[in-house]
């Protein structure tokens, strides 16, 4: 699968096509939902209309009202040595707005 990769930014909400962004920052103002991480970036993807249609828990116009957040250590992942912990946190609120 060809994925265009962009950095979150205002377009990226409206990209029309299968997309991960690196998202780096995010929203400094109110919204509707609320998204801690406690990991230095996050993946934010949509599987759009050609993946959607293979996943059988989606159905067929819902990929258009979804976003996958995964926060994670995307560019210099963490490397443990045995007996060794990591601790990774984050947390989604949905509201009304």
């Amino acid at each position: 699968m060809n994925k265009k990769r962009k950095m979150a930014s205002a377009e990226a909400s409206a990209h029309g096509g299968d997309v991960d962004a690196d998202a780096q920052k995010t929203c400094d103002t109110p919204c509707c939902q609320t998204i801690t991480l406690f990991m230095p970036r996050a993946v934010v993807w949509n599987p759009w209309a050609k993946m959607a249609a293979k996943l059988e828990d989606l159905d067929v116009n819902e990929y258009m009202h979804m976003l996958c957040v995964e926060p994670g250590h995307v560019v210099q992942p963490v490397l443990l040595e045995p007996s060794q912990h990591f601790r990774a946190a984050c947390t989604f609120t949905a509201c009304d707005g």
